[in-house]
């Protein structure tokens, strides 16, 4: 069986200049807009399509994760030859981690889109990007 494909793009975030690193960065309180693209060959039988904000810690220790925000883009099926594009705007919490990445531990935030197959494993695609403190100028 074909499964569908997710493509994710992102805006670029408010320190993003032409060229620069902080093109995936975004503030604490700040706003993750984007663009989803799927595209399905055939005819998937699904029970819905998320876009997630969350982050994880990698590393030593116990791994904690967390959902911060999420919407459904989807709910259904999906038919032979769908293409399903759709906006979404997720928000950063105030009081979440920022992004960082340490000698024992990281902390990895992402865009997560979830293809939810019943029965059968599901079609995941993520977009890492980096939370700053909204303080910090990142152009510096």
């Amino acid at each position: 069986m074909s499964k569908p494909t997710v493509n994710i793009e992102l805006e670029r975030g408010p320190w993003a200049d032409d060229g620069s690193e902080y093109e995936r960065a975004w503030p604490v309180g700040g706003r993750v807009k984007g663009r989803v693209s799927i595209d399905a060959p055939v005819a998937t039988k699904t029970r819905k399509i998320t876009v997630d904000l969350s982050w994880k810690t990698e590393g030593r220790g116990n791994v904690n994760k967390e959902t911060v925000d999420s919407t459904t883009i989807h709910d259904g099926e999906l038919y032979d030859g769908a293409m399903i594009n759709c906006d979404f705007e997720l928000t950063v919490p105030e009081n979440g981690p920022i992004t960082y990445d340490g000698h024992y531990i990281r902390i990895v935030w992402a865009v997560v889109v979830r293809i939810d197959i019943p029965w059968a494993k599901d079609v995941f695609e993520q977009a890492e990007i980096t939370v700053l403190p909204q303080y910090a100028d990142a152009r510096r």
